[in-house]
């Protein structure tokens, strides 16, 4: 007969906490999950609400920009500037094309420059006769300070005679003088890189017995 054997092996019992339990099997998904998720983003980005995301604007080749710097009459001292945004009416040659509407002021006078392609209004201004102190610009209404420009080290050389357009009077103007107001402005150069004439303008708004204090040089370029 042979004697059977039954063996024992004790093992202690693990009591282990509930919650310590359920941490320990939770950790691993995380770490998984974790790891998937930043793999993710480090090829594709992080995905964005579609209205969040800034689109391009379509650069447009319809819009053109008159600038008008302000120059006082006698010392030449650069006054200020504005500018003038018109769409479409891009106008192919050199010259700027502006027209003139213009009243003798044998009492009251007025002179107006438009944007010949689109009629837009650039300069209105009134004038009138044996005064002093008018302050008759209407448009420009205001213009930026002479502070609010940048300037630069290097200037530009003053232009050739055939780069100036008279727009009025059809006088003697100083190029020299009116071009070294201005050449040390940032804008200039930039809108001298576009090749279009330089336009001058002479705004006399007290005349005959006037006041040449009230008068000012105006510098009308394109781009």
């Amino acid at each position: 007969m042979t004697n059977s054997y039954k063996i024992f092996i004790l093992v202690p019992e693990l009591h282990i906490n509930d919650f310590v339990m359920k941490d320990l099997l939770v950790v691993p998904f995380v770490f998984l999950f974790l790891l998937v998720a930043c793999s993710k983003n480090s090829i594709d980005g992080p995905a964005l609400p579609e209205d969040s995301v800034i689109k391009p604007i379509p650069r447009t080749e319809t819009v053109n920009t008159i600038l008008l710097l302000k120059i006082d009459y006698l010392t030449y001292k650069f006054e200020g500037g504005a500018e003038k945004f018109i769409s479409g009416g891009l106008a192919n040659s050199d010259s700027i094309p502006i027209g003139i509407v213009y009243k003798s002021p044998s009492d009251l006078g007025r002179i107006s420059l438009f944007y010949k392609p689109t009629n837009d209004l650039l300069f209105d201004g009134i004038m009138l006769w044996a005064s002093s102190g008018v302050k008759g610009l209407i448009v420009p209404a205001k213009f930026n300070v002479p502070e609010t420009y940048f300037k630069t080290i290097i200037e530009p050389a003053l232009p050739d005679d055939s780069r100036f357009q008279k727009i009025f009077p059809d006088t003697d103007f100083n190029y020299s003088k009116l071009w070294k107001s201005i050449s040390n402005l940032c804008i200039v150069t930039e809108y001298l890189q576009c090749n279009k004439k330089i336009g001058l303008l002479l705004y006399m708004p007290s005349v005959g017995v006037g006041d040449p204090h009230d008068w000012d040089w105006f510098v009308i370029m394109s781009k």
